[in-house]
């Protein structure tokens, strides 16, 4: 942790994990690079643990559940809603510019995705990345729960009842109980993620806190339960169950050396700006990418590019370039502006109280 009090290496392992999803979709299109690439799916794995570790500590220094909501809604849907429209309009855009009758997505559909939950509404997502923002907001609000019942103290025991309910979650799945387990994966998407969620908490309640036993343990039924529901994740189409497993290992192990302050090789000034922007460049990497600059740069009257050229040498570029300026003329601003907004409001009390005694 910094002088102001951030986690280097956690926003480190954010870059390296957006990197990861960003070459798994950019080649989801050439047979030739999907092998090499495919385990990237896998960075969502690690930006779910991630999100557990920091949540974690968020919740744990908040003082008002107002405070908490505050901190979320700043820092994720204003960047979200610049996602959302540019997204749109270059479907938009696209769709005129080759003249497709493809009218996805109207208005009614982007409204929706503005909520970040259009699955609730039977509504499809703009961008097919968006589902993992449910999981975190579900996860978020799971968090707020515990908070307001004031248990944060017994989080080692929520979390181990919490893995069970994932393991029948999981069994439902492989008994075929496709009515039940859909409503689950539609409305629940957490209860097949959650292990990571909760590993993130547990590696941090032995960083700030104190290693115990049964925190390690509780660390090892996480990868045991989440290799558990491999089946469900998706990625059986990318790689077999023990390359999961040896995969979602290494990032434990990652946890590991960081928790002991071991992962300091992992930061320097490509890694720390790769992360600082990962959260705006996943929310415009995919369709923007994949569906549109891509084919524009390889399959067009005008450009025939090497489609490997054109991923990194062209694309990525690009998108890198749009994320950095979503993050320094959106992100950062919104979210400095909402939270001193908050910050105000919180304090005009005090200063009216003062003033009446």
């Amino acid at each position: 942790m910094n002088a102001k009090g951030r986690l280097l290496e956690l926003d480190c392992l954010r870059g390296i994990a957006v990197i990861f999803v960003i070459t798994f979709h950019f080649t989801l299109g050439e047979p030739n690079l999907k092998p090499y690439f495919r385990f990237g799916c896998t960075g969502v794995d690690l930006f779910f643990m991630i999100s557990g570790f920091v949540i974690f500590l968020t919740i744990e220094k908040t003082k008002h559940w107002k405070d908490f909501l505050i901190s979320r809604f700043s820092r994720l849907f204003p960047a979200y809603w610049t996602g959302v429209t540019l997204t749109t309009l270059f479907i938009l855009g696209w769709s005129a510019a080759i003249k497709s009758h493809h009218t996805f997505p109207d208005l009614t559909a982007y409204l929706v995705n503005l909520t970040m939950i259009p699955s609730y509404f039977n509504v499809r997502y703009i961008d097919g990345v968006y589902w993992t923002l449910l999981v975190e907001l579900l996860f978020y609000l799971l968090m707020l729960g515990i908070f307001l019942v004031k248990k944060l103290n017994q989080i080692e025991w929520i979390c181990f009842f919490t893995l069970i309910l994932c393991l029948v979650n999981g069994i439902l799945f492989k008994a075929q109980l496709i009515g039940v387990h859909d409503f689950f994966k539609q409305y629940l998407p957490i209860l097949t993620f959650f292990p990571l969620f909760a590993a993130g908490i547990m590696f941090y309640r032995i960083k700030f806190h104190k290693i115990t036993l049964y925190r390690c343990l509780l660390i090892v039924f996480c990868l045991v339960v989440q290799v558990a529901l491999f089946d469900d994740t998706g990625k059986a189409g990318a790689m077999t169950m023990m390359q999961y497993t040896l995969i979602v290992a290494v990032y434990f192990a990652l946890f590991f050396l960081y928790t002991f302050n071991w992962l300091g090789f992992i930061v320097n000034k490509v890694t720390l700006f790769l992360g600082k922007i990962s959260y705006s460049l996943y929310l415009i990497h995919d369709y923007i990418a994949f569906f549109i600059l891509i084919p524009l740069f390889t399959n067009t009257k005008h450009f025939h590019f090497n489609y490997l050229v054109a991923d990194f040498l062209i694309v990525l570029p690009i998108i890198i370039i749009m994320a950095a300026l979503i993050n320094r003329f959106v992100e950062i601003p919104a979210m400095h502006y909402l939270r001193k907004k908050w910050s105000s409001r919180k304090a005009e009390p005090v200063a009216n109280e003062r003033r009446e005694f």
